[in-house]
């Protein structure tokens, strides 16, 4: 996935969890368990029916299955979420350092935050888009089927779904019911955070190299550490019943009964567990040494065997003045160790483009700039440059430069379109989806000889046959339409299509790109529509690759070639 962010993914983090499975203040000697059923969750019915288990219990029938997988759901989902993402994060605090413990106390400071409000809109945001992705979900189903989802719903959100509005009404709860109950539900998680932490072995230490999450599960799987968990398991899941019956003496009689009923028959919560123990211990572990997400990977080799610049370096500026989200000492920083050991002089810019700045390069390279200092914030899709620098850019690269432009869609392809235009390549600033031609997921491509949308141009064959480049794979990106003269080599599918475009419907993309290469007066020019073909990242614990790491994919190769390409160590003659 790439934040991949792949769709069932998101819909069981981004939409679906909320602020009651948040875990308490851990040390780095610490996890804590947060079971389905024995730490309460309060889960969307979206994120529900991404679940195996629960699919089972609601005897899903394949075409429903399939309806949940639709094109036309999961655009719905993508647009949600993309709303929801536009919505300004609040600023980081510590919310709970001096509130008062009094539930009331806490509700009243909270209201009158204005850090709180902004919280607020951003959750507003949130409930609206999961009501509706919630409720196009459930049209798949039978009555039958919802009124079970419902009940599941209801027993794996516990005490916390006496605090969801629309079940307070369900259950008629009236005058100060409300607000006793949430006092009750505010002391019980507050148990449940604390009983749910256990212990780790000491002397824990996590290497983000390969084969070190296996070292680490042996030390954590130890039958104390066994035991240790169960006992969390127990006490909590004895809060959690301990919170129910004191909730239960707050409702009245039919309050009660009518409570008991729409829970249903009991579920077995244990088959929402995914993972043993240990290894859900070294995901914490993981999220707090920080390499749970996407990151470099460490492993990945950038030695160059036969280096091709060997008397000249030519240098290559790459660009770091324009919120770029990836740089020579960031994310793009196997790419930049690669071409320094092909001979290529990295120089890092933090300078606004003119003719003296780009005159200290042969080649400038720009990944991914924004408009405003972070992704998705406010103004981060205006055009990263000005006239004046697309004009610098423009003039430098007709004089004899050579540029490497890459942007991939949401706000980054909208910065950077307006420079592209001045070369005249269009961005189509949404994301491609494409089933036929992709691998892992329908935003993955794959370009290769076998598919036959591997263009041949000077970038794919290299300077011999040993660079022939045969497989390229991409990891979401943008679509891109070159000008007359412009050659593609990673063409687009048949199936291909644009989702997310601004202002307008998924569209079929056929015949555009995801790289093109160009000649530019006396420079050439080189437009890539994703960013993580050419770096070497790894997702998750488990390490998932992304970019030249891949194996079986000729990334690495390309992104040399590309190099040689623009740096004319390539015969031109060729092209």
């Amino acid at each position: 996935m790439t934040r991949i962010a792949a769709i069932a993914f998101a819909l069981g983090t981004f939409i679906g969890a909320t602020a009651s499975a948040q875990p308490a203040a851990l040390g780095a000697d610490s996890f804590q368990i947060l079971d389905y059923g024995i730490f309460p969750h309060s889960l969307t019915k979206s994120a529900l029916l991404r679940m195996k288990p629960i699919r089972e219990e609601l005897k899903m029938t394949d075409a429903q299955k399939e309806a949940l997988s639709s094109p036309t759901y999961l655009e719905l989902i993508e647009r949600k979420m993309e709303a929801v993402r536009r919505v300004e994060d609040p600023k980081k605090r510590n919310a709970t350092s001096d509130v008062d413990p009094n539930w009331m106390s806490i509700h009243k400071q909270m209201a009158a935050s204005d850090a709180v409000q902004r919280d607020l809109k951003r959750m507003a945001a949130s409930d609206a888009a999961t009501k509706e992705i919630d409720a196009a979900a459930v049209k798949f189903l039978e009555p039958e089927q919802r009124e079970r989802l419902d009940q599941l719903q209801l027993q794996l959100d516990g005490p916390v779904a006496f605090l969801r509005p629309d079940f307070q009404k369900r259950l008629g709860l009236f005058r100060s019911q409300p607000s006793i109950i949430g006092g009750i539900v505010a002391e019980g998680s507050t148990k449940m955070r604390k009983t749910s932490i256990v212990p780790l072995p000491a002397g824990l230490k996590l290497e983000d190299r390969a084969g070190s999450l296996e070292a680490l599960r042996k030390q954590v799987d130890t039958p104390e550490f066994r035991a240790a968990t169960e006992k969390a398991r127990r006490e909590t899941r004895d809060v959690w019943e301990a919170t129910i019956r004191r909730i239960g003496r707050v409702l009245t009689g039919p309050q009660r009964v009518q409570y008991v009923q729409m829970l249903g028959a009991r579920f077995d919560a244990t088959k929402l567990r995914k993972e043993d123990d240990s290894r859900s211990a070294i995901q914490f572990l993981a999220v707090k040494a920080g390499v749970a997400g996407e990151r470099v990977d460490p492993d990945f080799d950038s030695k160059v065997a036969r280096p091709a610049c060997t008397e000249t370096h030519p240098r290559a500026l790459f660009d770091e003045a324009h919120h770029n989200i990836d740089t020579a000492g960031g994310p793009y920083k196997p790419f930049a160790d690669l071409i320094a050991s092909d001979g290529y002089q990295v120089i890092p810019n933090r300078e606004k483009f003119t003719r003296s700045v780009l005159d200290k390069a042969d080649i400038l390279v720009i990944s991914n700039p924004l408009g405003a200092e972070k992704k998705w914030s406010p103004g981060s899709e205006k055009p990263a440059f000005g006239d004046d620098e697309c004009a610098a850019v423009r003039d430098w690269v007709s004089d004899g430069g050579a540029l490497l432009l890459i942007s991939n869609d949401g706000p980054m392809g909208s910065a950077a379109a307006g420079l592209a235009k001045w070369f005249g390549v269009e961005m189509s600033q949404g994301m491609v989806i494409d089933p036929k031609d992709s691998e892992g997921h329908p935003s993955q491509l794959v370009f290769s000889r076998e598919n036959q949308l591997l263009g041949d141009q000077p970038i794919t064959r290299g300077r011999d046959e040993s660079e022939r480049v045969g497989r390229v794979k991409t990891f979401t990106g943008q679509s891109l339409r070159g000008p007359e003269g412009s050659v593609a080599f990673l063409k687009l599918g048949e199936a291909a299509t644009d989702k997310g475009r601004p202002g307008g419907k998924p569209v079929s993309i056929a015949g555009r790109s995801q790289g093109l290469a160009l000649p530019y007066g006396k420079g050439r020019v080189v437009v890539l529509g994703e960013s993580r073909q050419l770096s070497a990242l790894i997702f998750g614990v488990d390490r998932e690759p992304m970019g030249m790491n891949v194996p079986g994919v000729d990334n690495r190769q390309m992104a040399l070639n590309i190099m040689h390409w623009l740096s004319g160590l390539i015969d031109s003659r060729r092209d």
